[in-house]
């Protein structure tokens, strides 16, 4: 087996385990319990776009449209009336502006590789951070988490949708790994972890959906 890569990219923790023996790679952390792919078995950049690129999100689709407007329902209750919500990690289609138009509500979309334009302007002013489908891709989410929480109003909402681990046994097994870009695991012992760490109120925390309150202060 190939050296493991140093720390735990959530809580820097060093206890770090393999999940067996077999290519490609996956550590968990005992501390925080996230588990990710090995970051020399990640794709390159050009085969992750591509691999982007084919997921069929077609605004067309009503089953898409639903699957957007579940997620919202967690935090819309939330969210005041005009408030300014971010879809980050929007993907390429601008999913969550088409299902809030004539809603009243201000929607800035963001992702790394399709609308790449800094959100950094709007700090302290956003009322929730949506962020569907995306944590779960991302190389480094504690740099992304800390950046929502600059732009987040205090009391504002974090509100996620990834498929929480359940450890080791049948990880192997497990669909939601086999996408390629998919390259990091949550459970409730990783949002526990972060929503100590960043002082978040937990509002919600069942597979597939996390929300948080980032607290007044």
């Amino acid at each position: 087996m190939k050296p493991k890569t140093s720390n735990c990219p959530i809580c820097q923790g060093s206890s770090l385990k393999p999940i067996d023996e077999h290519e490609p790679v996956y550590w968990q952390c005992a501390d925080c319990e996230y588990l990710f792919l090995e970051p020399s078995d990640r794709l390159q950049k050009a085969s992750e776009k591509s691999r982007y690129e084919e997921h069929n999100n077609d605004l067309g689709d009503p089953k898409y449209l639903q699957y957007l407007e579940k997620t919202w329902q967690k935090i819309s209750q939330d969210v005041p009336p005009g408030g300014l919500v971010v879809d980050y990690g929007c993907g390429p289609t601008k999913g969550l502006e088409a299902v809030l138009k004539g809603q009243g509500f201000q929607v800035v979309s963001y992702d790394p590789i399709f609308y790449p334009t800094s959100v950094e302007i709007l700090n302290h002013k956003v009322d929730a951070i949506y962020c569907s489908e995306a944590i779960e891709h991302m190389y480094n989410p504690i740099v992304e988490i800390e950046c929502w929480l600059r732009l987040l109003k205090p009391g504002g909402m974090i509100s996620l949708r990834t498929a929480f681990h359940s450890g080791e046994n049948g990880f192997r097994s497990w669909w939601y790994k086999d996408d390629p870009t998919h390259i990091g695991f949550f459970n409730e012992q990783t949002f526990q972890w972060l929503a100590n760490r960043y002082s978040l109120e937990v509002c919600h925390m069942h597979s597939p959906y996390a929300s948080f309150r980032k607290k007044a202060q």
